[in-house]
């Protein structure tokens, strides 16, 4: 399979197509109502991918909320692999994302952003009493005491075990 292959953009129906069966993720009215509030303020940025037979692999919640707001078409992208390939892709989309690592303070620095200009952060997964939560835990970390100790431990380094030993200067770590 090529790494970037030519993924033409189709527009079907979004009620003709199908969950997969093995999808993992549930997705709860509110944050379908959510993905809805983005598709009318911000349009479908992302097809859909599914398979030949409609099939979703990625864009589960998408279609749930396109689907409640009527929409007669959504762009799909057709995943041609094999069905251990497709639920592969399905399960990456799913778990992907969870390795990253957010920065607190420019998060909470965008949603307050947001709250600003839209007047409430519907359609962003956060609500206002979440985004006052994060903000009391930053100022709570900035504002928490660090505990220096009166004493250090003695320091021996003939007691010591290192793993290594530069062969130049014998420096040990």
């Amino acid at each position: 399979m090529e790494t970037t292959p030519d993924l033409p953009i189709e527009h079907r129906d979004p009620r003709t197509l199908t969950p997969h069966p093995r999808n993992p993720r549930g997705h709860p009215q509110a944050q379908v109502d959510d993905i809805a509030r983005n598709i009318t303020d911000l349009g479908i940025y992302g097809p859909i991918v599914v398979q030949p037979d409609g099939t979703i692999l990625k864009g589960h919640g998408m279609t749930l909320a396109a689907i409640s707001l009527g929409l007669e078409t959504v762009p799909v992208v057709l995943f041609n692999g094999t069905d251990a390939q497709a639920i592969r892709l399905m399960v990456a989309d799913n778990e992907l994302s969870r390795g990253a690592e957010d920065s607190e303070e420019t998060l909470a620095a965008l949603l307050g952003e947001i709250a600003e200009s839209y007047g409430d952060l519907r359609g962003t997964g956060w609500s206002e009493d979440a985004l006052a939560e994060l903000v009391a835990e930053i100022e709570d970390a900035e504002h928490e005491e660090v505990e220096i100790p009166e004493e250090f431990p003695e320091y021996d380094p003939e007691g010591m075990e290192f793993e290594h030993e530069c062969p130049k200067c014998a420096y040990q770590w």
